[in-house]
């Protein structure tokens, strides 16, 4: 739906986006065993690829629309800032890097390239 492919082949939802237990969950978790291969939800340009201490490793896709794509607690990412990756190409693996509680994916859509708290979409909007 609107041109995005959901991340992972094998997860299960395991936190929505939106307010939980008093605070702004910035983003949808994809629960997935460890090393599950990570696809570019929508083809762009890789603007952050590095380690954070929450996000763990992480990249950023900036779309050709201006929208920004965050795949968050990686055991490693394959790519790096500057390079182009095509919808569905390999970015990375699964893990837990970061603050997590357990192997999966941290999923953000953001209206810019900010990826201020503001700009930020609900992903379940137009993976599903």
């Amino acid at each position: 739906k609107k041109g995005y492919v959901v991340p992972l082949k094998n997860y299960t939802i395991s936190s929505p986006f939106g307010t939980r237990g008093g605070e702004f969950h910035r983003g949808l978790d994809l629960a997935a065993p460890q090393g599950e291969p990570i696809y570019a939800s929508k083809a762009g340009t890789v603007i952050k690829a590095e380690f954070h201490p929450s996000w763990g490793n992480y990249v950023a896709i900036e779309h050709e629309d201006g929208t920004t794509a965050l795949y968050a607690h990686q055991q490693e990412y394959q790519v790096k800032v500057g390079d182009k990756v095509k919808q569905g190409q390999i970015i990375g693996y699964v893990g837990s890097t970061g603050n997590s509680t357990g192997s999966h994916l941290h999923f953000e859509l953001c209206l810019d390239h900010s990826l201020s708290q503001s700009q930020l979409v609900d992903p379940e909007t137009v993976l599903f």
